[in-house]
């Protein structure tokens, strides 16, 4: 790998855009869906990871904000409501409660995970 590449890697997953899209990429709603305890290892992981930066946490906040709104790939909302679940605030409550009658069945366990977390802070 050239350095000049290497560098360009390096400056992407340190870039706001970049480490969330990363984060995004490299999680699934699925999986950590799968079992309780999988699903807390997950939720830590993406409120350490966003906590680990200067603005993290507002940055995944917005990030998942603007996903919710713009897409409608089942798996993406599903792991935008966990990213709220892990990064967000009660003021959240209700844009997690519209997804509460999803046809999908992934998107309605994330926002009950989602709400679960949300209601207990």
């Amino acid at each position: 790998m050239s350095p000049k590449h290497k560098d360009t890697k390096s400056q992407s997953r340190n870039s706001p855009a970049g480490w969330i899209d990363i984060l995004f990429k490299r999680r699934s709603a699925r999986s950590a869906l799968g079992t309780g305890f999988r699903l807390n290892f997950e939720l830590n992981l993406i409120a350490d990871e966003a906590a680990s930066r200067p603005g993290g946490t507002e940055a995944l906040r917005a990030a998942a904000f603007q996903k919710l709104e713009s897409h409608h790939d089942e798996e993406a909302v599903a792991m935008s409501l966990l990213v709220l679940g892990a990064v967000g605030r009660n003021a959240e409550l209700p844009l997690a409660e519209r997804f509460l009658e999803d046809p999908s069945e992934l998107v309605r366990r994330a926002v009950k995970a989602c709400l679960f977390q949300l209601r207990g802070r």
